[in-house]
C-alpha cells in the first residue's frame, strides 16, 4: 500500500505479482533493521537519500533495488526510527500538514530532547535517534519508567513526547511498522536522490512489489531463526 508523508511516497506494502520486464536484487538488511525488533549498533551499508530541492538527506540501509527502463531504483529502509507529529481531531490522530509541521519543528524538537530523544528534519518522512529510541526494552515497560510521554491508541504507533501549540496538543509519534521509501541512483553509490512524482508514477508499482518481496524474504528469515534450535 502506498502511503504520503511531507507529500512523498513511502510503502507498506499489499502482496501482488512481480511485473516482468525489470530485474531486481534483494540485500539482507542488518540485524537491526528488522522492525520492529530492536536493535544494536552496525551502521555499516549507510546510504543517503538527497532531496535535491532542499538539500535535506535522509540515512538509509539499501533493502533492494529495481531496474526500470535502464535506471536503478530502491527500496531504502531509514536507518532511524520514523515518525510523524499528529494533533487529535475528533477523537483521532491528524497527521499535521505540511505548514503547520514546519511551524512547530522547532518546538517539537525540544519536546524530545526532554524525553532523550532527537528529532531530525529528515526529507520524505521524519526520523528519530537517541537514547530512548535505541533502548532494546519493551514499550509498555518503557513508558512506565518515564521515558515515554504517553502511548497511542494506535498499535503501530508509540508517543515520544507532546507539546502545545495554539492551543493545540500536538504528539510526536515513532512509527513501528516497517516504512520503506523510494531512491533513483545518484551521482555515487552512496547517494540515492528522491524521485519525482512523475517518475514515481511510472516505476512506483515496480518498487512496491520489490518491497513486498524484501518483506516475504525477510519475515522467512525470521521465522527460520525462531524454529532453530
Amino acid at each position: 500500500m502506498l502511503i504520503s508523508f511531507r507529500n512523498t511516497t513511502c510503502f507498506i506494502v499489499m502482496p501482488r505479482p512481480f511485473s516482468a520486464g525489470s530485474t531486481r536484487q534483494l540485500r539482507h538488511l542488518p540485524p537491526r533493521h528488522l522492525p520492529p525488533r530492536l536493535l544494536g549498533d552496525d551502521k555499516g551499508g549507510l546510504v543517503e537519500l538527497v532531496d535535491e530541492s532542499s538539500g535535506k538527506s535522509l540515512s538509509c540501509f539499501v533493502a533492494g533495488s529495481v531496474n526500470v527502463e535502464g535506471i536503478l531504483y530502491a527500496a531504502l529502509y531509514p536507518a532511524n526510527a520514523p515518525a510523524t507529529l499528529a494533533t487529535m481531531e475528533q477523537g483521532r490522530l491528524t497527521p499535521l500538514d505540511t505548514e503547520t509541521e514546519t511551524a512547530v519543528m522547532v518546538a517539537a524538537q525540544a519536546a524530545c530532547l526532554k524525553v532523550g530523544a532527537e528529532l531530525l528534519d529528515s526529507p520524505v518522512v521524519l526520523t528519530l535517534t537517541g537514547e530512548a529510541i535505541d533502548k532494546d526494552l519493551d514499550l509498555d515497560a518503557e513508558r512506565g519508567s518515564g521515558s515515554w510521554d504517553g502511548d497511542s491508541d494506535d498499535e503501530d504507533m508509540v508517543v515520544v513526547a507532546d507539546f502545545e501549540f495554539e492551543n493545540k496538543q500536538i504528539f510526536v509519534l515513532r512509527m513501528l511498522d516497517p516504512i520503506y521509501v523510494a531512491g533513483r541512483e545518484g551521482p555515487t553509490e552512496q547517494v540515492y536522490v528522491v524521485p519525482t512524482d512523475e517518475e514515481m508514477d511510472t516505476v512506483g508499482g515496480a518498487i512496491e512489489e520489490l518491497v513486498e518481496e524484501i518483506e516475504e524474504s525477510l519475515n522467512a528469515q525470521f521465522d527460520e531463526d525462531e524454529l532453530a534450535p
